[in-house]
């Protein structure tokens, strides 16, 4: 079952990449394919956790002068998010999320 289309996030993990919030604060990112891990503190744990969200439009909390999205633009630019790329499916007459395809190989993790 697919969220509808107002609660679906921006965002999304990359391929292989999998987001564990840690149970004493803070998160890691690990890559399956080339096993890159990044420690998170807590402040960026919570701005993944918020980008990766399912929430209706309009009702994430302010972003003050631009951090979340400086934040989700250098996740973005590293490939440990992908934006979602909404695609009709044929023959169920909806649309569903997918991530963007991966970046070619090369960036810096």
């Amino acid at each position: 079952m697919t969220n509808p289309p107002a609660l679906r996030p921006a965002l999304a993990t990359a391929p292989a990449v999998t987001f564990t919030a840690l149970p004493f604060g803070g998160a890691v990112l690990v890559d399956g394919s080339t096993f890159a891990v990044v420690e998170c503190g807590d402040r960026d744990a919570a701005l993944i956790e918020e980008l990766l969200e399912d929430r209706p439009a309009g009702t994430r909390r302010p972003d003050d002068g631009g951090e979340r999205a400086r934040g989700a633009a250098r996740l973005v630019a590293e490939g440990w998010l992908v934006p979602q790329v909404r695609t009709a499916r044929s023959g169920e007459g909806g649309d569903e999320d997918e991530p963007a395809p991966e970046k070619a190989e090369g960036g810096s993790r």
